[in-house]
């Protein structure tokens, strides 16, 4: 974005119904720290350092990112597509307004 600066990233598990879609819920898992998300999930080869793109999660790393979870989710991979999603929020350098 033009005249943008990022000012925070949050990082969500999201889950949707595979028939629809459909957002389920969304986890924020913003007190996982980079590092440790880095061991779980591998960056695409085109370069994603800080797992900005969005990453499908297997059951393994759902295991693993379960141990950070105060309520663990449940794997369910016939219903559900599970997702580590990152969004940013953005502050306009012309205007000062904050963009989510």
């Amino acid at each position: 974005m033009k005249n943008c600066k990022l000012i925070e990233v949050n990082r969500f598990i999201e889950i949707n119904t595979m028939d629809t879609n459909e957002e389920v819920e969304a986890i924020n898992i913003d007190h996982i720290p980079l590092e440790k998300l880095l061991e779980i999930f591998t960056p695409h080869e085109h370069g994603d350092p800080l797992l900005y793109d969005p990453y499908d999660i297997d059951e393994a790393q759902m295991n693993k990112l379960n141990t950070y979870l105060n309520e663990p989710v449940s794997f369910d991979n016939l219903k559900y597509d599970y997702t580590l999603a990152a969004f940013g929020t953005y502050e306009d350098t012309v205007t000062g307004k904050i963009i989510k």
